[in-house]
């Protein structure tokens, strides 16, 4: 079983940006049966409540545990809150609201609130919400998960889209925590329709690596943003980024 560690998550540096440290920004953790409601900012857990801690299975079998709440070791950022099926609720609220759901989900495997829950259940997915001076400014998640590795995926609002860079390095940091020898990943996969030029641009700013081309690796759905009226099969660009390579960039 891999464990989040008990290491604070610091503010990451990339081009003079730095996440966390002065930002506002916060992450708040998605866990069903949380208290609080929709747009609330997560709701703190209640007093005496023990934190079970989500478990998601790994593609090879293992069990990763659903980092929690950690000391923010008093940056007032690194720490975690959670939210519940409501704050859930208002996520796909605002993907209606800005038009993101064909965006986000462009082969039009999620198309309703129901799919969305499945998807981001914590048996198969981690799921965190970023806050700015508790406003959601979007969200991001893991899954695919084999051993240490991990599929990342990062959706930003309309009114979060300034702050994608800083959010970003943050999310990064706290999943591969680079001064921490038990960070919970050690690999971020990135998996992109190659016409997502604004994303690949995104990954490429916080460091992700190109691995290669997936020729017709997915299909835009109808209606989608390059799909047209009749859908359309597109290449994939792979990206990867390492804890080590993580490191480095931080710390150079």
């Amino acid at each position: 079983m891999v464990e989040n560690g008990s290491c604070g998550v610091a503010g990451a540096e990339r081009g003079g940006e730095r996440a966390a440290v002065g930002t506002g920004l916060r992450l708040v953790r998605y866990m069903p049966d949380a208290a609080g409601t929709a747009g609330d900012g997560g709701g703190e857990q209640p007093a005496g409540r023990k934190d079970r801690g989500g478990r998601t299975p790994g593609e090879d079998g293992r069990i990763v545990r659903l980092p929690g709440r950690q000391d923010d070791g008093g940056t007032g950022t690194a720490g975690t809150d959670d939210f519940g099926i409501d704050g859930l609720q208002g996520l796909w609220t605002r993907l209606v609201e800005d038009d993101l759901v064909r965006v986000v989900f462009h082969d039009g495997g999620v198309t309703d609130f129901g799919a969305f829950a499945r998807l981001l259940a914590p048996e198969r997915a981690w799921l965190y919400r970023v806050d700015a001076h508790a406003v959601p400014q979007g969200f991001f998640w893991c899954n695919g998960f084999s051993g240490r590795a991990a599929q990342v995926h990062f959706c930003f609002f309309r009114n979060g889209m300034s702050a994608a860079r800083a959010a970003g390095a943050m999310a990064l940091t706290f999943l591969l925590a680079p001064q921490c020898a038990d960070a919970p990943l050690d690999t971020l996969l990135g998996v992109t329709p190659a016409p997502y030029r604004h994303a690949l641009r995104l990954a490429a700013d916080l460091g992700f690596s190109r691995l290669g081309v997936v020729p017709a690796g997915t299909r835009l759905a109808p209606g989608t943003p390059g799909g047209g009226e009749a859908g359309r099969v597109v290449d994939v660009v792979l990206t990867v980024l390492t804890r080590d390579a993580f490191r480095t960039m931080t710390t150079s």
